[in-house]
Parts: C-alpha cells; sequence; structure tokens
C-alpha cells in the first residue's frame, strides 16, 4: 500500500550520517512492527553516489530485512547530475528515482532521521484506508516533524521505553511549519504514486525548494490537502549536532525562488533511462543494539549550560540561591539515566513546574499533602501554573499521594527516580526506596529519615546529594556530572561574595544617607 522513499547519500551532511540514518531506519521499521499494517509498507533508500554505500555499510536486523531495498546510483552517474549541488547531492532527482520506481499506491517521502511512532503509523493507515473508502482524489497529507530531546536519547533507551516516551510525550509547545505556505521546514508529505508520476515527480533543478516546488504542482493539480496533526500523525526527528555541514550549508547555498522551469514537464525524470535495480543489504544481525552514541559529538567539552537553558525557557532566572536545587537536578538528568522525577512536599509544587521547563522530557510526580491541597487544588494560579507545564514540556506532570505511589512505580516504562524530599515527612517514604536513584535533602533534614542502601555522593551549600549503591554505575557520564557541579560551586561562592559586597555596599549608602540628613539637622539647629 505505501512506499517509503529516503534519498540520501554517505557523507559529513551530519555528524556519523550513517549510524544515524541506520537508528532512524531501524526504530521506523520497530514502530511499524508494534502496528497492525506492517505487511502493508516497504522501505526503498535511495543512495545518491556514496563512496561506502548503506547497502555495505548498514547492518540490519534480520527480522526487518525484507522490508528494505536500496537503489545505488553510481558515483560517476551522481557526479554528473550533480557538480553545482551542494555537497554533490542531488536531492530532486535522488527522490524522483524512487517515486518513479515504486508500484505501491502511495508514497511517503521522509528525511533520513525521521521516526514515526506506532500509534502515528496506526492512525496514518487507518486514515488511508477511509480515502480509499471514499475514493477520494488526489488525496496529499503533510506530515509534520518535531525534534526530539538530544539528552534523552542519549540516556539510550531501548525500544520498549521509547515506544512509551513517544505515547507519553507531549510536543504541542514545539513549532512546525504552516505547510499551507511551504510544506518544507518540517514537513514530510504523503501522495498517490499515479498523482507524483503524472507530475513528474520534483522539477530536477539543483538545490532548489523541491518542498515549495511540489506543493504548487500539486495545488494546481486540484489535490485534496490534509495536515497530519489533524489525524493524529507526526514524525520526530534527531537532533542536529553543532558541529554538522548541514546548518552552514544551508545559510549559504540554500536557494528559495520560483523558477521558471516549474511547469516544464521531463519525460526522463527520476534517470528513467538508467537500468538501477534495487537490491539488499548485505549485512545482518539479531540483537538490536539499545545505543544513541551517534548524537555524542565528539568535539563536545564539560557544557555548564543552565543559564542557557534558562533564558531560552522564557520564564526567567531566579535568584541563584533559590536556584541550586534546579542546578543540582538539571546536571542530574543530563548525565544519568533518570527520567523520573519525584517530589515529596507539602506546598512547594513551583519548584516541580521550574524544574519541568528546565528539563522537558521529564517525567514529574508531585506528591502533595492532602490537607493542603484541598484548599488550594482550585486556585487560580495553581491551575494556570499547571497550564504552562503542558505548554512548554513533552514529559508528563502528575500530581499524586503517598498511597498511590506503589501504582506508578509499577508502571514498566518507569526506571530510575531522583528524589527530593522538601518539607514532607511520611513513614511510607522510603518504603519505596529501591527505586530510587538519588535522593536530595537538606542537611537539616538528614537524620529524620533512614537511608539503608545509600551514600553521600555531593555537597553543596546546605543541601546534601544521596546515592542508591545498587545505581551508581547507572551514569551516563559521572566525570561530567561532577565537573559541571564544581563549577556551580565556584559561581555560586563568587555569587553569594557578591551578594555580601552589595549588601554591604547598601548599608553603607543607607548610613551615609541617614548621616548626612541628621548632619544637615544639627547644622539648621545651630544656625537658627
Amino acid at each position: 500500500m505505501l512506499e517509503v522513499v529516503i534519498p540520501n547519500t554517505n557523507d559529513k551532511f551530519h555528524y556519523q550520517l550513517s549510524k544515524r540514518f541506520s537508528k532512524a531506519l531501524e526504530l521506523n521499521i520497530l514502530f511499524l512492527q508494534n502496528s497492525a499494517f506492517f505487511k502493508k509498507v516497504n522501505f526503498t533508500i535511495v543512495d545518491w553516489g556514496s563512496k561506502k554505500k548503506f547497502s555495505d555499510v548498514f547492518k540490519l536486523n534480520k527480522k526487518i530485512l525484507d522490508k528494505i531495498y536500496f537503489i545505488n546510483v553510481p558515483k560517476k552517474v551522481a557526479n554528473k547530475f550533480s557538480k553545482n549541488s551542494i555537497n554533490f547531492f542531488h536531492g530532486s532527482i535522488s527522490s524522483n528515482i524512487g517515486f518513479r520506481r515504486t508500484k505501491k499506491k502511495f508514497i511517503l517521502q521522509i528525511a533520513h532521521d525521521q521516526i514515526i511512532p506506532t500509534f502515528c503509523w496506526n492512525n496514518l493507515f487507518n486514515f488511508l484506508e477511509i480515502l480509499d473508502k471514499e475514493k477520494i482524489k488526489n488525496p496529499v497529507i503533510y506530515i509534520p516533524r518535531f525534534e526530539i530531546e538530544k539528552d534523552y536519547l542519549l540516556k539510550n533507551p531501548n525500544f520498549k521505553t521509547l515506544n512509551n516516551y513517544t505515547m507519553n510525550a507531549s510536543f504541542n509547545y514545539k513549532k512546525t511549519s504552516d505547510f499551507k505556505i511551504n510544506l518544507g521546514s518540517g514537513c514530510s508529505v504523503i501522495a498517490t504514486s499515479k498523482q507524483i508520476k503524472k507530475l513528474h515527480g520534483f522539477t530536477e533543478i539543483s538545490d532548489y525548494a523541491n518542498d515549495l516546488d511540489l506543493h504548487l504542482k500539486l495545488s494546481n493539480d486540484g489535490s485534496n490537502f490534509y495536515d497530519g496533526r489533524n489525524i493524529g500523525v507526526y514524525s520526530l526527528k534527531f537532533p542536529t549536532l553543532k558541529n554538522s555541514q548541514r546548518l552552514e550549508l544551508i545559510k549559504k547555498n540554500r536557494n528559495f525562488f520560483y523558477h521558471n522551469k516549474i511547469n516544464k514537464r521531463n519525460t526522463d525524470w527520476g534517470l528513467a533511462k538508467y537500468k538501477l535495480k534495487k537490491i539488499r543489504a548485505s549485512g545482518s544481525f539479531d540483537k538490536i543494539e539499545n545505543s544513541f552514541s551517534f548524537l555524542n559529538d565528539k568535539y563536545e567539552t564539560i557544557n555548564n549550560d543552565f543559564e542557557q537553558k534558562i533564558s531560552n525557557s522564557g520564564i526567567g532566572y531566579l535568584k541563584k540561591d533559590t536556584n541550586l536545587k534546579l542546578i543540582i537536578f538539571y546536571y542530574i538528568f543530563k548525565y544519568s539515566h533518570c527520567v523520573n522525577f519525584l517530589h515529596f512536599s507539602k506546598s512547594n509544587y513551583d519548584f516541580c513546574i521550574n524544574l519541568q521547563n528546565y528539563v522537558r522530557y521529564i517525567n514529574t510526580y508531585f506528591c502533595y499533602d492532602y490537607d493542603y491541597f484541598k484548599k488550594k487544588i482550585f486556585s487560580y494560579s495553581l491551575q494556570e501554573n499547571l497550564r504552562n507545564i503542558g505548554k512548554l514540556s513533552t514529559g508528563k506532570f502528575q500530581l499524586t499521594n503517598i498511597k498511590f505511589l506503589s501504582k506508578i512505580f509499577q508502571l514498566k516504562q518507569n526506571n530510575f527516580f531522583a528524589v527530593y524530599i522538601d518539607d514532607l515527612f511520611h513513614k511510607n517514604i522510603m518504603k519505596f526506596q529501591k527505586y530510587y536513584m538519588f535522593i536530595i535533602i537538606e542537611k537539616k533534614n538528614k537524620s529524620k529519615l533512614k537511608f539503608q542502601d545509600f551514600k553521600n555522593f555531593f555537597e553543596i551549600g546546605t543541601i546534601i546529594v544521596l546515592i542508591n549503591k545498587k545505581y551508581e554505575k547507572k551514569f551516563i557520564n559521572k566525570g561530567l556530572f561532577l565537573s559541571a557541579m564544581n563549577t556551580e560551586i565556584k559561581k555560586n561562592f563568587k555569587y553569594r561574595i557578591l551578594i555580601i559586597l552589595k549588601r554591604i555596599f547598601k548599608f553603607v549608602k543607607n548610613m551615609s544617607i541617614k548621616l548626612v540628613a541628621l548632619f544637615k539637622k544639627q547644622v539648621i539647629k545651630v544656625l537658627f
């Protein structure tokens, strides 16, 4: 029913591009396996003149080999048609090669680093069947894409965990393009192969805005357009690394213009005269590796980026002394496998809200005091704050009570929890400590609770960080965490000195004003 066409070339457009591509392809097919439509999809990769061909480089799971085909365009042919192209990659012709050679009813073109979750595949095929049943002419579906958080993927979630994440996550706060104006900058397209072939695919001009080109062609052909968001279909894109060539190349060389050749038909479109065969991948394996190491930029240094994160959040920077706990949790989530945050507190839900605005992919559970909350639950300020979370984060936010915690821990998608015990002390808090990886607590409160399997890990100011001995090895990078925290200690020390100096200056200034005023009074008394 559907042919997924992915044009690409094995170059340095992205850092570790082949691994990036292989993982996306693997995930797409695994997501499909969980759907009811696995048998209705094939993937065709058009390899544009790669020196190291994807079909030779990729090692794919044996179960998915028969779903993937490769069309290898010889390097001489690719060079002939892409002399003036960015990085010698002709996106329009390579796409057309796949379009022209498909026998499926529908064509979907996506980028090499996009994944479509299981429920989106289900929604898509259910809608395609409706279109087919109702005999809708020239249907076109645009699928928006959202960027998935790098810090989450670097925790190397297995397929099951990632699948649960896609079902629970919300990408409402992330922007996507308006397909009515331009198909590019965030959308993939699905159309019937009959219509695509009728229009001869993309206009074959190097580095031309082919997405806009196809949109104009489809519009002029009387297409019925559908927004994927309205039928519950979107894709997730791997983040672009800073050292990638992609950003710089697009910035300097992308041409967005309306070309006069757009309406000229090319009967040889898609390199019709060339005999290009579909082949299988040469390598395979049995076990799927849970690794997203290709996103770990080798040029990355210790990145103390909390302040940048705050500025990007748009919610303002808090005072340093109140911000210290947020800093600790930020780097805990950044450099460990934790994705769940549990806060025991009578009233401090603001902390949870702020944290989730900074670490947007985490699941947050606020364990509240019932007597407090029955007074505050209907307050306007609380409702507004809770609404704001939905606007800025992808992870879930859940209000819970101590007696319902056991149900949360039983959820299979949950792994480790970072716990902050504020002012809520309950005899059952430590009952669940086998699920805790970190406990953050004020030093003065440590004596109130018994910690069996924990040891002191880090101290800063009045705060102590405890780590579960069983999970100490579950760090992504303990060294970077400690280095980041030591940097923050120095910053915090300098800040506190600055605050003290400011207070001394303010005191001296106020005293000076008072002394001057007093002196003036005395002078006036003497004179008059």
